[in-house]
């Protein structure tokens, strides 16, 4: 196993975990799935020798970002011009192995906004806030594949948005209003993001 497989499966540990507790609003079921991904995760990494790289057209390391303001009251989504739906902001890791500067910088870039800090646990660490696996369709020529998402949550600052080129929009919304435009897979990641903060504000 290459040494930069190592931090990715050292975080992976620590979110199987710390799981139950982080999100102790998930049933059961929900649990065992985010265990299932836990071990595709793993398995993946221990079966590739370019997991992040866009080259493999097996799958690749995504870094995503879920961006809050001061309050944690909102959050911002793109309307992605490719996939043409409103998602979280993130994007190729295009060969870097720290998915959590990818996802810094494709929430810089996605969104205009500079200020941004990483929510942190009591320990003062910027741990994965999701991992997910997720299907991208076949699109001019490059053959349908799996987006391997390493997700972390930002804070913002008190900036203006700026819509990048790869998108339609981005914009801020409410928990509720992205719940409304968002499809079921970023509708469960919200109820988490919400299920974390009580988390946080209960210790």
């Amino acid at each position: 196993m290459e040494n930069s497989h190592k931090p990715i499966l050292a975080l992976l540990s620590a979110y199987a975990e710390n799981l139950a507790d982080t999100y102790s609003d998930l049933t059961n079921a929900e649990l065992k799935k985010e265990r299932e991904t836990i071990a595709r995760f793993v398995s993946f990494i221990n079966s590739t020798a370019h997991p992040y790289s866009r080259q493999n057209l097996e799958g690749h390391f995504c870094g995503s970002a879920w961006v809050l303001d001061k309050e944690c009251k909102r959050v911002v989504l793109t309307h992605h011009a490719k996939l043409e739906k409103w998602i979280q902001l993130g994007g190729h890791a295009d060969d870097d192995t720290d998915l959590f500067r990818v996802a810094l910088k494709e929430a810089h870039e996605e969104s205009g906004l500079k200020q941004l800090e990483g929510l942190r646990n009591e320990k003062g660490q910027c741990l994965p806030f999701d991992f997910c696996i997720h299907e991208i369709p076949e699109n001019k020529g490059v053959p349908a594949h799996l987006h391997y998402d390493v997700t972390y949550v930002f804070i913002a600052g008190d900036e203006e948005l700026e819509c990048s080129e790869e998108s339609f929009s981005v914009r801020w919304f409410t928990f509720e209003e992205a719940a409304t435009v968002s499809g079921p897979e970023t509708r469960y990641q919200l109820r988490k993001l919400q299920n974390l903060l009580k988390s946080k504000n209960r210790r």
